[in-house]
Order: structure tokens, then C-alpha cells, then sequence
């Protein structure tokens, strides 16, 4: 059987960390996300100003990239999260499960854009989050946020709604990714 690179994508604050934990542990496929990571680099570097921030997160991004590649290499399905810009993501993750003969499916989340504003803004308040992230939720455009991470759509696609985590058939999505051996 093919290993999966899973992609949970979509905007900040749509629910797709929570996602990608709830597919983890049902389907006990490992899921890393670039938020994870950057947390950990803001850990170990420390915070400082909106453009550190940003090479924090390309950063991040990388290695996303290099533990997904190191895992399919090992024929080991892996979930990966982050807003993706397709842009930037679409040809490498294409060639990342190329290169180890990997079946893509993407799972892009939807939510309500005023409920997605009010999870960001619990976030940076509730201290979830480092405050290095320097997401301004309150000015946030999704239609413009929506060209900048739009769904890549490089493979298997999935779009699931995350307004209400709750009413998400989580074994509809369960259903089209194989278990972990």
C-alpha cells in the first residue's frame, strides 16, 4: 500500500490543528503542523519582530517539508498542517509525493469567518499561541486571505466545514485515508 501525505489546510484560526490531531489518533498516522514547529523555534530563538516572525515561519515550513519527505522516503504516512499558499507549496509537495510514490489528499477547512476571528483572537489572549505570531485576526479580509491560501487541490480533495468542530463526520474523512500498519 502507497503511504498518504495528508495535507489539513485553509486559513488561521480554522480549526485545522484540531483536525489534524483528531485524524492522527484515529487513523495512528504521525501529524506535525508548521505552527508546532515555529513554537519550538520561538522556544529555543526567541521573539522578536514581524519579519523574524516571517522567516520563523518559511522556516517552519521547511522543515514541514523535510520530516514529510523523510517520513513517506520510509514508505510511513504523515498528516501535515499549515496554511499552505499554493503558490509557493503546490509543486514541491506535488514532487515530495512523487518522488516517494505517495498518494495526496487534501483536506481544506471552511469556517464561518467571524467564528474564525474569535478563535484567533482566544488564542493570542488565552496565551495558546506565542505572541511572536503577530496575527492581527480583528483586520483580517478572508476573500483576500482566500487567494492567498486558496486550496491547492494536487490531489485527493476534501473540503470539510470546522465552524462547529463537533458536527464534523470525522469518519467520512477517516474513511478515505488508510490506516496506519
Amino acid at each position: 500500500m502507497k503511504p498518504q501525505l495528508i495535507i489539513v489546510n485553509g486559513l488561521p484560526a480554522t480549526g485545522k490543528t484540531a483536525l489534524s490531531r483528531q485524524i492522527s489518533q484515529l487513523t495512528n498516522i504521525p501529524t506535525i503542523g508548521k505552527d508546532d514547529i515555529k513554537e519550538l523555534f520561538f522556544d529555543k530563538l526567541g521573539i522578536k519582530d514581524r519579519e523574524w516572525s516571517a522567516i520563523l515561519g518559511a522556516s517552519s515550513i521547511e522543515t514541514l517539508y523535510l520530516l514529510a519527505e523523510q517520513l513517506l522516503s520510509h514508505s510511513r504516512s504523515i498528516v501535515i498542517e499549515a496554511p499552505f499558499q499554493p503558490n509557493f507549496s503546490s509543486h514541491r509537495l506535488k514532487n515530495i509525493a512523487k518522488k516517494n510514490d505517495a498518494e495526496i489528499l487534501e483536506i481544506y477547512c471552511l469556517t464561518d469567518p467571524e467564528v474564525r476571528r474569535q478563535r484567533g483572537q482566544g488564542r493570542q489572549q488565552n496565551g495558546e499561541r506565542h505572541p511572536g505570531h503577530l496575527h492581527n485576526y480583528q483586520n483580517d479580509d478572508d476573500q483576500e486571505l482566500l487567494k492567498k491560501y486558496a486550496p491547492m487541490k494536487i490531489g485527493n480533495y476534501l473540503e470539510v466545514d470546522t465552524t462547529y468542530p463537533e458536527k464534523i463526520h470525522i469518519e467520512l474523512i477517516t474513511d478515505k485515508i488508510h490506516s496506519a500498519d
